[in-house]
């Protein structure tokens, strides 16, 4: 069993790791990285690595270095800068060792394999159920596909081969067309609309040249056209595909607004979680990634480095395209589906997807002469890489004994230890290297009555879809009679939750804050900002009747009769529950309305559960 075999396999089996690495994959990913890379360096080769891309990984390192320094999140981005420093390693072993024919024929083979699971799964023949992390490579979690991800990379070769080999036999052509028809209906099946839309655009790429001989341009242009309305419109009707654009164009402006806002060196690398709580223009749009491997770059590691990283790419493109059609052709396809697609936050889709882009680029790769074949160990590289693994495997393994302390000590960048034991001698580091990590501030505020807390998960979360922390620091605030700072609550969640998508069982919580406020400033003599607190009181009641009245009430003591007047006779006649009570209150009361919180109202609301 030849080195280069076992690395070719490694580097198939690693994608099925998805996004979410858990315990026992972090052992092989890394583990198998670094033993790879002891192994080879004493085994000879035919290829070396240039200077040229070493110093391009160096920088790149040096860069995203930097954004993990200045990151919002120090913990997150320092595990994604060293899934990049393993990317790197794996690149350099695989464009120094492998070929591109042998790669692609094992692609395939792997690709073959994972279909029949898929297959069998989806018949009901074979049950894959989620890991602790709710992540798996065959089926689609949350929306996602991550076999697909790797189907792209067979699917364009087999197509290569079918029309660009003259030398095929008639039964290769066969095998061919069948492994097309089938590996198109497996990625049918996924539902990845960006997996067949990236296809559909390097299917194109392939074929055209072919069209193009026997048609003029137009009629070419003409078939490209419809080629993609015919892929997209099959997206956005088949019924049991997903949503036409799976709110990418939203994760997409959440990456823009986020790069404006720290264009040089972005908010930190693995942090799109928490770009995505902070920009998102609505709630319910939650995800950990940008969709789109540019804006995330660019969002999470900033402008020089997306530059460096993506000008080089299209460098190495354009002699793909003109020296070796097959690796631009996967390469392509790769590409377009990172630019739809999280794929690239595979470590093992990004390791391929890179093999193909820079596969023998001369700025990178140069035939090796035989004093080239003695490697000395690079110290720095391996002590870096070997303590990394060793500290998370440690720490890891005593997370899973229980052994908190000891598991923060170990690594001191590992988040669940800390999740599991918040004390007063991990707090500072913990806000220091976890200062925008949701989950953080819901465990401090849970268990502590810091104010700071509940505003803090409002300032990273400020659309949250359950209200809970806004309830939490309104109640903290009404109790320490922090008029000022409940004011301020009251005002953000009245501007930034959609009532729509909450249970009154729940916005009535607030309501009830709300409104004694209003009448607490009522009391004071500031009749203006009673009623703008009591219509927040109103909003978060859903048209409660006596909400209605005592905003009323408040009106028409201020001197505004009118509009008192209308509020019960129009606005709340538009409440099927509430009209009859606001009709009668009316009727009752037309002469003169009561004082707001002197009546029964205020008890009968005070009284409201939840």
């Amino acid at each position: 069993m030849t080195f280069n075999f076992i690395l070719t396999c490694f580097i198939l089996i690693i994608p099925i790791f998805g996004k979410a690495i858990n315990y026992s994959e972090s052992l092989i990913l890394y583990g198998g990285t670094i033993l790879l890379y002891f192994t080879s360096l004493n085994h000879k080769t035919s290829k070396k690595i240039n200077k040229k891309l070493v110093y391009f990984e160096l920088i790149l390192i040096f860069l995203s270095l930097l954004s993990t320094l200045f990151s919002k999140n120090i913990g997150f981005s320092y595990y994604a800068l060293f899934n990049l420093i393993f990317c790197f390693i794996l690149l350099n072993l695989s464009l120094k060792y492998l070929k591109i024919e042998e790669v692609s024929k094992y692609i395939l083979y792997f690709s073959f394999f994972y279909s029949v699971i898929f297959l069998l799964n989806k018949i009901g023949l074979v049950t894959i159920p989620p890991d602790e992390s709710l992540d798996n490579f065959i089926l689609q979690v949350w929306g996602h596909s991550y076999f697909a991800d790797l189907l792209i990379f067979s699917f364009p070769y087999l197509l290569f081969k079918l029309t660009n080999s003259t030398s095929l036999t008639p039964s290769k052509k066969l095998f061919n067309i069948i492994s097309i028809i089938f590996i198109s209906t497996i990625i049918f099946l996924t539902n990845s609309r960006s997996a067949i839309t990236a296809l559909t655009l390097g299917t194109i790429y392939i074929v055209l040249p072919k069209i193009a001989r026997h048609l003029q341009a137009p009629f070419v242009i003409l078939l490209v056209i419809f080629t993609l309305i015919t892929n997209l419109q099959f997206l956005s009707q088949n019924k049991y595909t997903k949503s036409f654009d799976g709110r990418r164009p939203e994760y997409w402006q959440q990456a823009i607004n986020a790069f404006l806002d720290r264009p040089i060196l972005g908010h930190g690398p693995g942090n799109f979680f928490y770009i995505n709580k902070l920009y998102q223009s609505y709630p319910d749009t939650n995800t950990n990634y940008a969709h789109n491997s540019f804006l995330e770059f660019l969002c999470l590691n900033g402008l020089p480095f997306t530059l460096i990283f993506f000008g080089t790419i299209l460098v190495s493109l354009k002699y793909q395209h003109q020296n070796h059609r097959l690796s631009f052709a996967i390469a392509f396809s790769a590409l377009l589906n990172s630019l739809l697609d999280p794929s690239w936050n595979s470590i093992g889709i990004f390791s391929l997807s890179l093999f193909f882009i820079f596969y023998e680029f001369p700025h990178f790769v140069s035939p090796a002469l035989p004093s080239d074949n003695k490697h000395p160990a690079s110290l720095i590289l391996l002590i870096i890489i070997s303590l990394f693994f060793i500290s998370k495997t440690a720490s890891d393994y005593f997370y899973i004994s229980q052994k908190y302390n000891l598991s923060q000590s170990l690594d001191p960048f590992n988040i669940n230890p800390r999740l599991k034991n918040v004390n007063e001698k991990n707090l500072q580091s913990s806000l220091t290297l976890f200062k925008n990590y949701l989950p953080l501030y819901r465990t401090l505020a849970e268990n502590t009555t810091k104010v700071n807390f509940y505003q803090k998960l409002i300032e990273i979360n400020p659309l949250e879809e359950n209200i809970q922390s806004y309830i939490n620091l309104a109640k903290y605030q009404l109790l320490n009679n922090d008029s000022h700072g409940l004011d301020q609550t009251l005002y953000l969640a009245n501007k930034n939750l959609n009532i729509d998508a909450i249970p009154v069982s729940k916005t009535i919580e607030l309501a009830k804050i709300a409104y004694e406020q209003g009448i607490y400033k009522y009391e004071q003599g500031d009749k203006n900002s009673s009623i703008n607190i009591l219509k927040i009181a109103l909003h978060f009641s859903q048209g409660w009747s006596h909400f209605y009245i005592e905003l009323a009430n408040a009106y028409w003591h201020n001197g505004d009769t009118n509009t008192a007047t209308e509020l019960l006779k129009t606005e709340c006649q538009q409440n099927v529950d509430s009209k009859l009570h606001c009709q009668e209150y009316l009727n009752q009361n037309s002469s003169n309305f009561m004082r707001p919180g002197e009546n029964e109202f205020k008890q009968t609301i005070l009284n409201l559960t939840n």
